[in-house]
């Protein structure tokens, strides 16, 4: 069956949408949603929506009745007809009905006290800050600060030692490498034990330091007979 759909909630709270469009729609749910659980202008719309269902099931249930028992009377075509004229009879009645409704809640049941303070502005209300309180906050906030910076520097403190670590460490693996290149010079030399090889590196020493000498007395003895041979 054809059935033309119903008014919408929001032309039939057009009405009282107007009577409150002096407040901030907005603040007002908040509001209310705080004070009631729920919008008002919500739960309206709920109610009328489900009267309209309502009514639409029992229209469908008239149609479907005729049509069965008074079938050979009248056509189908004839009872959707006047099915059709009772939903709108019925249509302009509820929506009347619910104008009223609406207006009388909205006044006098859904509407928030004067001088209510909800839990949103409870707190606000219950601490007040004084003049003592913005100074310790300052207070705190410098206090703050400086531990932030104090901090700052400790890093970079850090980071400093960090880094004379790592050149130590560079450093002292540069000692381990040589170590480890002189221990294999040792033992191709045949020398292992440190007696033997602190005694194999001294001898090396002096043999060294006895070949610079050698080298020193030769460059001398030239450097004297260069002298003479320009005196002759």
């Amino acid at each position: 069956m054809s059935v033309s759909s119903c008014t919408t909630a929001e032309s039939v709270t057009m009405e009282t949408d107007e009577m409150m469009s002096s407040q901030s729609s907005q603040k007002r749910a908040e509001y209310e949603t705080q004070y009631f659980g729920f919008t008002p202008k919500s739960f309206s719309n709920g109610v009328y929506n489900a009267v309209n269902d309502y009514m639409m099931d029992g229209l469908q249930a008239v149609e479907g009745y005729m049509n069965t028992e008074y079938g050979d009377v009248i056509s189908p075509s004839q009872v959707n007809e006047g099915v059709q004229k009772m939903q709108q009879n019925m249509a302009k009645q509820v929506d009347k009905a619910f104008d009223t409704l609406e207006a009388y809640l909205f006044t006098n049941i859904f509407c928030i006290p004067e001088n209510t303070v909800l839990r949103e502005d409870q707190v606000k209300q219950e601490k007040l800050y004084t003049e003592d309180d913005e100074k310790k906050i300052d207070r705190d906030i410098e206090e703050y600060t400086q531990k932030i910076l104090a901090v700052k520097y400790a890093n970079t403190c850090l980071q400093g030692e960090l880094e004379d670590i790592d050149q130590a460490q560079a450093q002292m693996d540069g000692m381990l490498k040589q170590a480890h290149d002189m221990h294999q010079v040792l033992r191709q030399a045949g020398v292992t034990d440190m007696k033997d090889s602190l005694v194999y590196g001294a001898n090396q020493v002096l043999k060294r330091v006895d070949v610079l000498k050698g080298i020193q007395v030769v460059s001398n003895k030239s450097t004297t007979k260069g002298e003479e041979t320009k005196k002759t």
